[in-house]
């Protein structure tokens, strides 16, 4: 009859999460347990699901076993994971609504398509992987043309269909190298204690890309401990 019981709670909130195949996943308002007391009449409507099909292929059409596809939604607070089988397809029940999937290979840029599913309704998706990898390459310099070292450099491209954040240090004379990338173009940002961050946006270029830092400004301060009031 769908009837639940939680016991031994400990008192608290708690928010009661609910899956079933054939439904979208859901959650219980936000209950409060005292102690030794007895909650009852929490009531969790569960909406069906469909059954989300995909395969994740090569750029030759072929199915890829063994790659790991996260399902997001925008209400799920932790994803749903597949792997694929041999011929490189995967499937999700009890999917509604807006939903993000992602082939997550282990030596390849990701790669997203985004959909809405209709209650009732079988829907497909592809995810075809690039083996084509880039190297972003450059060099962080201060003002006077002097390289940076340390420098934290964070680089993701601007396609949403390639979700990926790569990071790398530069060099002793500034240089880097970001590796591992699908195609440009890129968004760049720069970090270092001693400088004020940087961000470059759509960098279209593989090579040469120069990353200006200019110095940060002291703020000078200090911090009382809850004693004495002293620093």
């Amino acid at each position: 009859d769908g009837a639940l019981a939680l016991p031994n709670l400990r008192p608290g909130p708690y928010t009661i999460a609910v899956s079933h195949d054939d439904f979208a996943p859901a959650e219980s308002e936000r209950v409060l347990v005292g102690p030794g007391a007895t909650r009852s009449g929490v009531a969790i409507a569960m909406r069906s699901g469909a059954e989300l099909a995909g395969r994740v292929v090569d750029e030759r059409g072929n199915g890829l076993e063994g790659i790991p596809v996260e399902l997001r939604t925008p209400t799920d607070r932790l994803p749903r994971m597949s792997v694929t089988t041999s011929d490189g397809s995967f499937s999700f029940r009890g999917v509604r609504g807006e939903v993000s999937v992602t082939a997550l290979p282990y030596d390849l840029p990701p790669v997203r398509e985004s959909l809405v599913i209709d209650a009732g309704a079988r829907a497909t998706v592809e995810l075809a992987l690039s083996s084509t990898i880039y190297t972003l390459r450059g060099r962080v310099v201060d003002e006077r043309g002097l390289g940076v070292s340390g420098a934290l450099l964070t680089v993701s491209p601007t396609n949403p269909q390639t979700p990926i954040q790569r990071t790398a240090k530069s060099d002793s004379d500034g240089t880097f190298s970001v590796p591992v990338l699908p195609e440009p173009p890129f968004d760049l940002s720069a970090e270092h204690p001693a400088f004020s961050p940087v961000r470059i946006s759509e960098i279209e270029t593989l090579d040469g890309v120069r990353v200006v830092m200019s110095a940060g400004v002291p703020f000078p301060g200090h911090v009382p401990d809850d004693w004495m009031g002293r620093s």
